[in-house]
């Protein structure tokens, strides 16, 4: 079924509140974590980043095979129910957005700190690294690589 234009889902209005929410429990996560961030670590991002892009991409190739899964994949979009749980690469992507939302709160958090915390390359190297895999593992049509058709 196609939604038609100008329709609205409620499905927007989640995320967005889900994001808000993520990105307000910044000042939790940086209380949280043990240890000094006062230092970057170029090096932990970029590592973080490319771990977790490809651990998303070998998860979503799993996922392929699973006889549970839908037999083509769309790409993700605002209006899509990410909970769909038959299509992975839906789930996935909300998962970076709120990783990233909760990475920009800390880098808000992080700089208004004296010594500035570095605590968010935690965050958005997750973040952006799921979003990459989420991103690789689309084809340049808008479809999963599950796609049969």
């Amino acid at each position: 079924m196609q939604e038609q234009k100008g329709s609205t889902t409620p499905w927007v209005a989640i995320r967005i509140g889900t994001l808000v929410v993520a990105f307000l429990c910044a000042g939790r996560f940086i209380r949280s974590l043990p240890g000094d961030f006062s230092q970057p670590s170029w090096l932990f991002l970029a590592v973080m980043i490319a771990v977790v892009a490809v651990g998303v991409a070998l998860l979503l190739g799993f996922q392929k095979v699973n006889p549970l899964s839908s037999a083509s994949w769309k790409r993700p979009r605002w209006t899509d129910n990410p909970f769909a749980w038959r299509e992975p690469l839906k789930y996935m992507h909300f998962s970076a957005m709120l990783f990233i939302a909760l990475g920009l709160g800390c880098v808000l958090l992080g700089f208004l700190k004296s010594p500035h915390s570095w605590a968010w390359e935690l965050p958005i190297g997750i973040g952006v690294g799921a979003w990459i895999g989420v991103r690789v593992s689309c084809d340049p049509e808008g479809h999963g690589r599950a796609n049969d058709t």
